[in-house]
């Protein structure tokens, strides 16, 4: 299943026809989600590591919203600046 962020990420309107958001990792998630912000909608934010999360509120803020309180507290409190979840 690894390649299935890539494969997403090649062919975006694809991913009606995509049977495997619940094989995905965090990783693949967060790796797509950088390229296609669209992919949201189907997102399973709970695969998401504090890993994941740093690296892509680095690149997506926006998506600060769907970080978990305690992750996105962890790396405020280490001086990341991004803006309150909203």
């Amino acid at each position: 299943m690894e390649l299935w962020d890539k494969y997403l990420a090649l062919s975006p309107w694809r991913y009606r026809r995509c049977r495997c958001w619940s094989d995905l990792k965090g990783k693949n998630w967060m790796a797509l989600l950088m390229g296609h912000p669209e992919f949201a909608e189907v997102c399973d934010w709970s695969r998401l590591d504090e890993n994941d999360w740093f690296f892509l509120l680095d690149e997506r803020p926006h998506f600060a919203r769907h970080c978990p309180k305690e992750v996105f507290d962890y790396w405020r409190k280490r001086g990341y600046a991004w803006k309150a979840r909203t």
